[in-house]
């Protein structure tokens, strides 16, 4: 499966917050050439750093639904794709999920304390 593909992306830093923008180029027709024009704020990067997971905001996700099955993050001037799956996590993070089983430990423990051999005079 082919990663979705990502709009001209900026980021920019607002106190101690990295925001992710959009932008498009226009054409300034006295200079001659292309400049920076619209740009709109389409989520934020998490952890407070310049590289981290991309939190996309909800209105840009309605716009590109293909990034909903994905977690994006940047990487220096990289973007890393990592799929998620319909439980809500990363493949990666499915392969390493560990189940515990406690309980009949616990009761059988709770049997033995309560029965009367194992009660200390």
């Amino acid at each position: 499966m082919t990663n979705p593909k990502l709009p001209p992306i900026l980021i920019n830093k607002a106190g101690s917050v990295y925001y992710v923008y959009t932008y498009k180029n226009v054409w300034d027709r006295e200079l001659k050439r292309s400049k920076r024009g619209e740009s709109k704020k389409i989520g934020t990067i998490l952890g407070g750093q310049k590289d981290g997971k991309i939190r996309f905001d909800e209105a840009f996700l309605q716009e590109h639904p293909e990034f909903r099955n994905y977690q994006v993050e940047r990487k220096g001037k990289d973007y890393v794709f990592t799929q998620i799956s319909e439980e809500g996590i990363t493949l990666e993070q499915a392969r390493n999920i560990k189940k515990l089983h406690a309980g009949a430990t616990w009761a059988l423990d709770q049997i033995v304390a309560d029965s009367p051999p194992s009660e200390s005079s």
